[in-house]
């Protein structure tokens, strides 16, 4: 099984494109790193305060795939200063 989880992020601490991609980049590997998830910034590049991004588990067990969506969520929002927007989950 496979889930995905799309999320649009608001940025605070952003004033210039390279802030955000300075964002992005940690926040990308600290997924990768940390919960051996696929992290990638799918759409809002040249948007300053926004960051969409697209974070995909795989599990043989769709309860382990929500709880590492939402580990991920959780360590998302307490390490960067970010608001969700909105959020779309995917498991199949």
């Amino acid at each position: 099984m496979a889930g995905y989880r799309e999320y649009r992020l608001r940025l605070y601490q952003t004033q210039t494109l390279k802030d955000k991609r300075a964002i992005r980049r940690s926040m990308i590997a600290r997924v990768q790193k940390k919960h051996h998830a696929a992290c990638a910034e799918i759409d809002a590049q040249d948007n300053i305060g926004i960051l969409a991004i697209g974070i995909a588990v795989v599990s043989n067990s769709m309860a382990m795939i929500e709880k590492m969506l939402d580990e991920i969520e959780t360590m998302i929002l307490f390490t960067y200063d970010v608001d969700i927007m909105d959020k779309q989950t995917e498991i199949v």
